[in-house]
């Protein structure tokens, strides 16, 4: 396997790929630093059998602030608390398999390949995915459940720094945008009021997460940044030989050598 870090993933699907490799190198390479960034995960919580579920998208604004939902349901079995996860994501992949990667389409194809030393060194884990159905008897979500019935503060938070940062959904399924996420209020400048339905919102419903192969560095917000040496690089990945140029010649003159550099391999 191979410990791959793609960047600036929005300027490839915009099709920015110079400024996307002007980012990288000022921003990754020449600092010799990744920086970790908030992203949305989710705590299964066991709900009690027989309780109403409110349907975030039925939420109306009341006066004075508050929030009244039009639509309540059967709770399902499990519900996933929203919850920040300071991260760097990574990619392990065998570098042959490149050109199957599909998740290339939304994360680019510019990139760092980190040693295995690397991966050991900064605790770097890979991500196990679960299923919905079944996850009310996911041992560890019945071992973090009975932790908080038990009011075990510290088991509680050894348990939840696993589940949020190194577990994730298989599938972003129908329910998420339907039963879960975070509500967001906010009020406009012409004092209108906005009510946000926050899930994984940079993905559609049916993105198979799995297919990412993700492995994460987490961290909290107070040490955001990641820093390497060039002995932790093994290639560096670029979309075409363009940016392989650009990219190549920006380290000349900063780094003692140059990574092999590859292009990124496209579907035979």
């Amino acid at each position: 396997m191979s410990l791959c870090h793609f960047v600036f993933g929005s300027l490839y699907r915009e099709d920015r790929l110079e400024e996307q490799a002007e980012e990288f190198i000022e921003k990754i390479l020449l600092p010799r630093s990744l920086k970790a960034s908030p992203c949305p995960e989710f705590l299964p919580i066991v709900n009690n059998p027989g309780a109403k579920w409110a349907v975030p998208k039925s939420a109306v604004q009341l006066e004075g602030g508050g929030v009244s939902f039009g639509r309540w349901v059967q709770s399902p079995p499990v519900s996933l608390l929203p919850c920040d996860v300071w991260m760097i994501s990574f990619c392990d992949v065998p570098l042959k398999k490149l050109h199957q990667w599909g998740p290339s389409n939304h994360y680019g194809q510019l990139g760092i390949v980190f040693t295995n030393d690397f991966k050991r060194r900064h605790g770097i884990r890979n991500v196990q995915y679960y299923k919905l159905r079944g996850l009310e008897k996911d041992r560890l979500v019945k071992e973090y459940n009975a932790a908080v019935s038990r009011s075990d503060a510290v088991e509680r938070e050894r348990l939840s720094k696993t589940l949020l940062g190194f577990r994730k959904p298989e599938v972003l399924w129908r329910e998420f945008e339907e039963l879960f996420g975070m509500l967001r209020v906010s009020v406009t400048g012409d004092g209108a009021t906005n009510i946000d339905h926050i899930t994984y919102s940079r993905y559609e419903t049916g993105y198979v997460f799995s297919d990412e192969r993700e492995a994460r560095w987490v961290t909290e917000e107070g040490a955001q940044f990641l820093p390497f040496e060039e002995k932790d690089v093994l290639k560096l990945i670029v979309p075409n030989l363009e940016i392989g140029t650009q990219v190549g010649n920006a380290l000349e003159a900063s780094w003692a050598h140059v990574p092999e550099l590859m292009v990124y391999p496209n579907s035979p």
